[in-house]
């Protein structure tokens, strides 16, 4: 083996106290060497002030907005400023394992993938487990991301820095699955390795950003994403196609049924039926969506449940 490769970590934050705990996370892998790119976007008080003497240190650098630009923007600054060969990402409200970066780095190296992801398990505010995810698919992995983003939020994936050198940064015109997007131009250029154990921890926060997060997935994202899939789709034929589009419908209901918003919610899920009937999930959610509020927190046990049986 050669020496181990540089991995740059990049951590956007905007106005969020946990980034200590972020970056605390990153200075603690077991892997070296590590340079850790902080992006502040314009917070109300600078990421370096919380950061306090970690930015003294070597492998820490933070950079800053002179205006708030967005996550992807910030994210996309990072990128830019990176020397590794290696690069992986944290949002500022996760955290990681001690072996995530090693972990990876050995199954990029292992299989020469473009791109490795590994589990997550989501936490409440207390430090509870709510769910663990872990997924093994791997190789060629286009037409699986086409019925949803299976491999989660960026802060569980690493990418070889020649690999975004080719697809292109994040797009910085989503507000929203600007990861979904992104995953998919990678898959269609490289392969992608899994390490199923949950070593990335979610914290599952209310945010009190949801009907803003709605109306600009609803009205920005979802026809970006749309045209995205529509032409990634191309080539599965036409159940293929229509598949992918009712997966995408199905995806906006979520941010639906969680606004309360279940005019929305039965728009969606009624297109994703009639593009593809066969799948099961669907329909205790247009359960919810017909019934309201008092009958989405049944449909979710149902759905659950249904899950749970079928896997």
């Amino acid at each position: 083996m050669t020496e181990n490769p540089l991995v740059s970590v990049v951590v956007p934050t905007y106005d969020r106290p946990e980034v200590v705990r972020a970056v605390d996370s990153v200075l603690e892998q077991s892997y070296e060497p590590i340079e850790l790119l902080v992006v502040d976007d314009c917070s109300p008080t600078p990421a370096a002030d919380l950061l306090g003497s970690r930015t003294g240190i070597d492998r820490v650098s933070c950079l800053r907005h002179e205006t708030n630009r967005g996550g992807n923007a910030a994210r996309n600054t990072g990128i830019e400023a990176a020397t590794g060969s290696y690069l992986a990402f944290l949002d500022d409200d996760d955290e990681w394992a001690p072996e995530k970066v090693e972990r990876q780095v050995r199954a990029l190296r292992a299989s020469g993938a473009g791109f490795a992801y590994s589990g997550v398990r989501n936490v409440d505010g207390e430090g509870r487990t709510l769910a663990i995810r872990s997924r093994r698919i791997e190789g060629q992995v286009t037409e699986r991301l086409l019925y949803g983003n299976f491999i989660g939020t960026f802060s569980c994936v690493m990418v070889r820095a020649a690999a975004i050198e080719r697809v292109g940064l994040p797009d910085e015109r989503l507000p929203c699955w600007q990861d979904w997007e992104f995953y998919l131009r990678l898959s269609r250029v490289y392969e992608a390795s899994a390490v199923p154990e949950p070593l990335v921890i979610r914290h599952n926060e209310p945010t009190g950003q949801i009907s803003r997060g709605f109306v600009e997935k609803r009205e920005v994202a979802y026809p970006f994403l749309r045209e995205t899939i529509e032409r990634t789709a191309a080539s599965e034929g036409r159940l293929g196609r229509r598949k992918a589009l009712a997966a995408l419908d199905y995806q906006l209901r979520y941010a639906a049924l969680a606004n309360g918003a279940y005019a929305d919610s039965r728009r969606s899920l009624l297109r994703s039926v009639r593009r593809y009937p066969f799948e099961p999930g669907v329909y205790p959610y247009l359960l919810a969506a017909l019934g309201g509020r008092r009958v989405h927190p049944v449909a979710r046990r149902y759905k659950r449940a249904l899950v749970d049986r079928l896997s």
